[in-house]
C-alpha cells in the first residue's frame, strides 16, 4: 500500500485533485473534520454580517480572508482574540461583527496568566510566527500558552516550509490548510491529523 501511495504523489496534479476531492468531505473519517470542512471553511452562503464586513474590507481578497475570520469565531466562540495588527483592520473588524463580547487583544497587552482558563483564538500573520523561531521571544511566549491550553491558531501567508515548525507545538488536535492559510484546531479530545483542502 505505501508503494502505491508513493506512485501516487508522484503524479503531476495528484495534490491538486486528491485536495480537492477531500475538500467535499471524501476520505475524511472524523466527524468534526467533516462538519468543519463542509459547513465552516467551505461555507458559501451569506452569514448575517457579510454586508456590513465588506463596507470595511478595501477588496474581495481582504473579504475573503475576514469572512473567513468572521465563521471561525463563530465557529469556537471565543473569550478573546489575540489579533496581529499587521493583517489590517477589517480583521478586527470581522471579530467585532461575529461577537460583539468577544475581548480582541494586540499581542503586546496580551497577559499569560489572564487567557489560562479562557478560549483563545490567535489570529497572526507569517511575519508573527517567524519572531517565534527564537523560543524566549514575546511572539513565541504567546503561541506556546495559545497552544498549550487548547487554543486555536489561525496563520495568514505561512509559507509551506514553515508548517512543520508551528505544528511540533501542537499536543493534539488537527490542522487545517488551503497552502496559504494554516489553522491550528488544538483540542486534545481530537486525534492529530493534518487536512489539505480548499477553502
Amino acid at each position: 500500500m505505501g508503494k502505491v501511495s508513493r506512485l501516487y504523489r508522484s503524479v503531476p496534479g495528484f495534490r491538486r485533485l486528491k485536495r480537492a476531492w477531500r475538500s467535499r468531505g471524501f476520505g475524511i473519517h472524523s466527524p468534526f473534520a467533516f462538519r468543519f470542512v463542509t459547513t465552516v471553511l467551505r461555507q458559501k452562503g451569506e452569514y448575517y454580517g457579510y454586508s456590513v464586513l465588506r463596507e470595511s474590507c478595501p477588496g474581495k481578497r481582504e473579504f475573503r480572508k475576514a469572512s473567513l475570520l468572521f465563521r471561525l469565531v463563530c465557529e469556537f466562540i471565543p473569550d478573546a482574540v489575540i489579533l496581529d495588527p499587521e493583517l489590517g483592520p477589517s480583521m478586527q473588524s470581522a471579530v467585532r461583527i461575529a461577537d460583539s463580547r468577544v475581548r480582541v487583544l494586540a499581542p503586546s497587552a496580551v497577559d499569560e496568566a489572564l487567557l489560562l482558563p479562557e478560549r483563545v483564538m490567535l489570529v497572526c500573520g507569517a511575519s508573527f510566527i517567524y519572531r517565534t523561531n527564537d523560543r524566549s521571544s514575546r511572539e513565541s511566549e504567546i503561541i506556546s500558552t495559545v497552544m498549550d491550553n487548547g487554543g486555536t491558531v489561525v496563520v495568514f501567508g505561512l509559507d509551506r516550509k514553515d508548517f512543520p515548525t508551528v505544528k511540533s507545538r501542537m499536543k493534539g488536535g488537527m490542522t487545517f490548510t488551503d497552502r496559504h492559510t494554516y489553522i491550528f484546531v488544538n483540542r486534545h479530545d481530537l486525534p492529530r491529523q493534518d487536512f489539505e483542502v480548499n477553502f
